[in-house]
């Protein structure tokens, strides 16, 4: 009986507010679709055996639903707007260590670049810096020791031996060997935050504080870029005032070159780079 009356109710007010709406000049068309929406489900409510509360928690559900859809469209084009627009400029402030601390170029220093790459990376993402010349003495000592252990050598390593260091020395998982060495690629990561480790033919690089010819195998860090410079700032291990050192994009783009264990020298045609991510 309540049922009956509650639609009895129903029926009478639905068209005096559609009169209403309709006489208004500035109606929205929203609210027309409403009450389109309004009649229909009162109409299938006269004809069913739910009750009126029920019709109304099911709009209110699928009213929600909508919503969250919404929600989530306009997150995913944030999303997109974020990596379509980056910064005109990013530059961390990362820790440094030359190769060779204490200025002694003979072996194993003169190998050390990509130890020191990766300890640059790892002291900026546990936060603990490098204190003086025998912490990071030390520590490329330790990766030595490692490396000689657990891999049987030490001196020129891929990218990919080069990440294990990361991965299995420091257990840190954070980390992928990327192809994409384009220099909008390498933007998005240094905008997310990530640093960069990339193996170069040290001799395309364009440095003049390296000691003729240069090296022929090289890592170094990249920790920022300058769009109105068209430079990437980076921490090059190979020179004692190599942090935040500048090459261009062009520069390094076309220096990155792995190491070939085949060929026991680069190999131009691998591009590659290591993505260090923090957390």
């Amino acid at each position: 009986m309540k049922q009956a009356y509650f639609i009895f109710t129903i029926l009478i007010c639905l068209p005096l507010i559609g009169v209403f709406i309709f006489q208004n000049n500035n109606f929205d068309k929203e609210l027309v679709l409403m009450y389109d929406e309004l009649l229909f489900d009162f109409e299938k409510l006269a004809k069913t055996s739910l009750k009126p509360d029920q019709v109304l928690d099911k709009k209110i559900e699928n009213t929600s639903e909508d919503e969250n859809k919404k929600d989530e469209n306009i997150k995913e084009k944030e999303e997109k707007i974020e990596f379509e627009v980056l910064p005109n400029k990013i530059h961390y402030n990362v820790p440094f260590t030359s190769q060779a601390p204490f200025r002694d170029w003979s072996y194993p220093w003169q190998e050390f670049c990509e130890e020191a790459a990766v300890l640059i990376t790892m002291r900026y993402f546990d936060g603990r810096g490098i204190k003086d010349k025998d912490d990071a003495n030390d520590a490329l000592q330790e990766i030595m020791k490692w490396e000689n252990e657990n891999l049987g050598f030490y001196k020129d390593t891929t990218a990919t031996t080069t990440m294990k260091i990361i991965t299995d020395f420091y257990e840190y998982d954070n980390v992928e060997l990327s192809h994409d060495t384009t220099i909008e690629k390498i933007k998005q990561e240094l905008a997310k935050g990530n640093l960069i480790i990339i193996p170069t033919a040290g001799r395309n690089l364009e440095n003049p504080y390296f000691t003729p010819p240069g090296p022929i195998y090289h890592n170094l860090v990249l920790v920022g870029y300058d769009n109105e410079k068209q430079i990437f700032y980076t921490n090059d291990p190979g020179i004692m005032s190599g942090k935040d050192f500048k090459y261009s994009y062009k520069n390094i783009i076309e220096s990155i070159a792995d190491w070939s264990y085949e060929k026991e020298t680069i190999d131009k045609s691998r591009k590659v780079m290591i993505i260090v991510r923090g957390g």
